[in-house]
């Protein structure tokens, strides 16, 4: 069964029954609520076959079924609404298990128009035989589709496809920004507008997530878990976002006692732009730095952080008075002018240098108006210099 609530007030508006009966042995494992609408999925239903899946769109007010959504007649072994999106007038279900000619569980899935329950288009993989499990997560945000391709409990790396809705081609193709075999990238996925959050929860057994712009596919954070040393947790196992704000789930978190779980609430805010963009380190990414609290002098919060630096290496932070473009370690020096060091050296562990910065001591030479900020660091294990500096960022300081 499937239970509605009123968010407000807690209470309990329907329950939702499966219209098949005993044909229907997994109602509920997915869902999806967009625009008055629920969409329930059921990959183990047996209407049309042996484990074909079906997938139905209720009315949100009443508990009404509108509609079923199903896959052609004669399927079998499709696992059809393993997972489910909706998005306005537009519903996407995956069926990861569909497989043609000697491929293994390629997957692929369906997307309706949910007013009508009339099938839109059908999404097939681009590699047949190279895509594994393709639709075991969906996600809609108009005018793209999001969908995984993972195969789960299997050591290979996942990927994520993002698809033009509109013609069905592929407009991205995603990957973990440093692939390990094993790295679960796509167990999870989520959007909403142009942002996309996707989880890895098997990364180096520990997990991360990441942020990206959806239109561009350009990634926008890596957010690590907070105690790597507490081992894995599964972070990432839910993710989700709404505005700046990322929620991600970590399933097996110790918390008194294991597999009690957490979840970890992240704001994407920031101060300022991108003054410039450097190539990856050792570790496979770019490090990024951001700026956080308040531009102004007077508000005495003004917090700088650079993400995916090498662990156990020093790093300090910077700042300059306008934009250069210099050789620094194995990049590029891109702040000048009259030139700060902001911290003194420090070493973390989870490959992110952070720093306050404390206008009447470290910082006291910075004054009203543009400021650029950047982050130097060690860097061993990538050769060259053994150093390397993190993107820069602008920031308008206010009195």
């Amino acid at each position: 069964a499937v239970y509605v609530f009123d968010a407000a007030s807690g209470d309990q508006l329907h329950r939702l029954l499966p219209p098949s009966g005993l044909n229907e042995v997994t109602f509920g494992e997915s869902i999806a609520l967009d625009g008055g609408r629920i969409v329930v999925g059921s990959s183990g239903n047996e209407d049309v076959g042996r484990d074909a899946g079906i997938a139905y769109v209720f009315a949100a007010a009443s508990g009404q079924l509108l509609h079923e959504l199903g896959p052609p007649a004669g399927s079998s072994d499709l696992v059809f609404g393993r997972s489910v999106a909706l998005d306005g007038a537009l519903a996407l279900v995956g069926a990861p298990a569909f497989q043609t000619g000697p491929w293994a569980q390629e997957g692929r899935c369906y997307l309706f128009d949910a007013s009508t329950g009339a099938l839109v288009r059908r999404i097939d993989p681009a590699f047949p035989g190279g895509d594994f499990y393709f639709g075991l997560e969906v996600e809609l945000s108009t005018p793209y589709a999001i969908v995984s391709s993972i195969a789960p409990g299997v050591s290979t790396p996942g990927q994520v496809v993002v698809i033009d809705v509109s013609t069905g081609g592929e407009a991205h193709r995603l990957s973990d920004p440093a692939p390990s075999f094993d790295d679960g990238f796509g167990s999870n996925v989520e959007a909403e507008g142009t942002r996309m959050v996707i989880g890895a929860t098997r990364r180096t057994d520990i997990g991360r997530a990441y942020v990206y712009d959806l239109p561009s596919g350009a990634l926008e954070a890596t957010i690590q878990q907070p105690d790597p040393s507490s081992g894995s947790n599964v972070f990432g196992a839910g993710v989700a976002v709404e505005g700046n704000t990322v929620v991600i789930g970590a399933q097996t978190h110790f918390f008194g006692f294991a597999n009690a779980g957490a979840a970890y609430v992240y704001s994407l805010d920031g101060l300022g732009e991108v003054a410039c963009m450097q190539a990856p380190n050792s570790t496979g990414n770019r490090a990024r730095i951001s700026v956080a609290g308040s531009a102004s002098l007077s508000d005495q919060d003004l917090r700088l952080r650079a993400n995916d630096v090498p662990p156990f290496q020093p790093g300090l932070f910077f700042s300059g008075t306008q934009p250069a473009a210099l050789p620094l370690g194995n990049g590029t020096l891109c702040i000048g002018g009259t030139l700060t060091r902001l911290s003194a050296p420090t070493f973390e562990v989870a490959g992110t240098i952070t720093h306050a910065v404390d206008f009447g001591g470290t910082g006291a030479a910075l004054v009203a108006g543009s400021v650029y900020f950047q982050a130097w660091y060690r860097d061993g294990f990538a050769g060259g210099a053994g150093s390397d500096v993190s993107d820069a960022v602008r920031v308008t300081l206010t009195p």
